[in-house]
């Protein structure tokens, strides 16, 4: 008789998951293909895409990995009620409730675990727990929680909503404190990161990238941005900043998002302005080896962003902003962080494009941080928290 320790059977409960894009995708994608491949038997109960619009299979079956994707209206609405957290959350509950507390009502006995992905879905969790009292409840946040006044109405539900979590995994120091200052436990609260497949992002070759994307050797300069297509990403503050600066100096965006047809349209007849919509994994590490430098120029307080950890992992420089937790990693040796203002975006571009000598410094201790912190040993406080307590 095996004397090896069964292994948990977990639920994911989230908004979002491939091939819907974005950070949070991406890391799901991540550790989903780390749990099945590790025999973990997995769940996940999301919607279809909401952000793109795209085809999917409303369930998959794959050995120790089923999916799920529901059917919700209101396609980019999640992106338009940003600004507007109560708003958001009543859109986005609802239909995620129902379908994965009928779920778990008609799979009671098949799951022992619930790992909640952000705020909405935790609240959905607990609910559930109501239900199932004794399973193991995870939490992870994706986000920074900016209206976190510890005496607020909002950080009361908050508190009671993250309080009935075995285990809340904050994605950065920031967010850790944060929570600690509602009241919540602090053996409870643990921090983890994001990481990304070191063997596949990797550094390439400047010159066979640009010959295989058609980037012409003219460029003196090649800027690279992967993300939403949202305005609080900075993407019209780029814009702004390319037609100020040399046309020699390449701006190459890639992604989708609500904000992405008026993007295009602004962009027209400028020539440093490429968009070129959504890549897989294989194109964007061409585009990574291709650049320069990429830059994450976001207007919002955001969690750790999966495009720094992709583009040192390849082993290229980054400016990001000083806002949210990527700060917390960049370090002066490969990055340089800034509060993303048109001006300063600009200036810093330009003491580049007259510095190359600066940027083939930064790229030398990229790829030596990534694999010290952003390799799949990151999943190991993951996994740990579904067999705590």
């Amino acid at each position: 008789m095996s004397n090896t320790p069964k292994k948990p059977r977990i639920i994911i409960i989230t908004p979002f998951f491939p091939p819907n894009l974005g950070g949070v995708e991406t890391h799901l994608s991540q550790l989903t293909n780390y749990l099945s491949t590790h025999h973990f038997p997995t769940t996940v109960l999301t919607y279809k895409p909401l952000s793109i619009k795209t085809n999917y299979y409303r369930q998959e079956c794959h050995p120790y990995l089923n999916i799920y994707r529901f059917w919700w209206f209101g396609l980019g609405l999640f992106d338009r009620t940003t600004p507007y957290p109560p708003i958001q959350f009543l859109y986005i509950v609802p239909g995620l409730l129902l379908r994965s507390l009928i779920f778990c009502l008609q799979s009671r006995n098949k799951f022992d675990v619930i790992h909640a992905q952000g705020f909405a879905a935790a609240f959905v969790a607990r609910i559930i727990k109501l239900f199932f009292p004794h399973r193991i409840y995870v939490v992870s946040t994706h986000f920074i929680y900016r209206r976190l006044q510890p005496t607020s109405l909002y950080a009361h539900l908050f508190k009671w909503v993250l309080a009935g979590f075995n285990t809340i995994l904050a994605i950065s120091h920031q967010s850790h404190q944060e929570l600690l200052a509602t009241g919540l436990k602090p053996n409870r609260v643990k921090v983890y990161r994001y990481w990304t497949d070191q063997k596949k992002f990797t550094p390439g070759n400047k010159q066979k990238a640009r010959n295989l994307l058609n980037i012409s050797s003219k460029n003196r300069l090649v800027v690279f941005f992967a993300g939403r297509l949202v305005k609080m990403k900075g993407i019209f503050t780029l814009l702004q900043v390319a037609k100020k600066v040399p046309p020699d100096l390449l701006f190459i965006l890639a992604g989708d998002g609500p904000d992405g047809p008026k993007l295009k349209a602004l962009s027209l007849g400028l020539d440093n302005f490429k968009l070129v919509g959504i890549v897989n994994h294989q194109q964007i590490v061409n585009y990574y080896s291709a650049s320069d430098l990429v830059i994450i120029p976001t207007q919002a307080e955001e969690a750790l962003s999966n495009t720094f950890i992709e583009t040192i992992s390849c082993g290229r420089p980054v400016v990001c902003t000083n806002k949210g937790s990527v700060s917390e990693m960049v370090h002066n040796s490969f990055g340089i962080t800034i509060n993303p203002t048109p001006k300063n975006i600009y200036h810093t571009l330009m003491h580049l494009y007259h510095h190359p000598k600066l940027i083939a410094s930064l790229s030398l201790q990229a790829k030596k941080f990534a694999r010290e912190n952003f390799s799949v040993k990151n999943a190991r406080v993951i996994i740990d928290s579904y067999v705590n307590d």
